[in-house]
């Protein structure tokens, strides 16, 4: 079950890339890009706004949907009379 000896040089030379790759960086964190960071809390708040204003959006429709309801109502077949009041003394 043995590896063949052109995979193990190949595994070896990725290693030993990988490993001079990490090297080559230096100690520590790469420095964040400022121009990057401010672009991301942009992206962050604009992407914040939209939601809320997709959530208001949607209740301000919803509130418009049950105004129409309520005035589009048919009136009962009572209800569009006007009220009867009994003369005095009849």
């Amino acid at each position: 079950m043995g590896d063949h000896p052109w995979r193990l040089r190949a595994i070896r030379e990725r290693v030993k890339q990988g490993a001079t790759d990490a090297l080559a960086k230096g100690p520590g964190r790469p420095r964040r890009d400022p121009d990057r960071a401010a672009l991301e809390r942009d992206l962050e708040l604009t992407s914040k706004a939209l939601k809320e204003l997709a959530s208001e959006n949607t209740l301000l429709r919803e509130e418009s949907m049950r105004l129409d309801r309520s005035h589009h109502r048919t009136p009962s077949p009572g209800a569009a009379q006007a009220p009867h009041h009994r003369r005095a003394g009849l």
